[in-house]
């Protein structure tokens, strides 16, 4: 089942079936594509922000492998 990271329209909480009935958190969150987030998406009760978000996870990703380097490949300045 497709996944698809959502975030409320301004003002609206929606409960989220994939998170217990808890509330879509404002900031967004992950859930599976259903008939239910088909119709929030269809009435514009939620936002579709999957594409901007699978950036920002793999730019974090990149940050945090780059950081793990730690500098490797990097050369000595060797001038005196």
């Amino acid at each position: 089942m497709e996944r698809l990271y959502l975030k409320p329209a301004e003002g609206l909480v929606i409960p989220s079936p994939d998170h217990g009935k808890a509330p879509l958190p404002t900031e967004g969150g992950w859930v599976l594509s259903s008939s239910y987030w088909s119709k929030r998406l269809a009435e514009q009760d939620v936002a579709d922000d999957t594409k901007a978000q699978l950036e920002r996870e793999a730019a974090e990703e990149q940050a945090a492998a780059e950081a793990a380097a730690g500098g490797k490949g990097k050369k000595k300045d060797t001038a005196q």
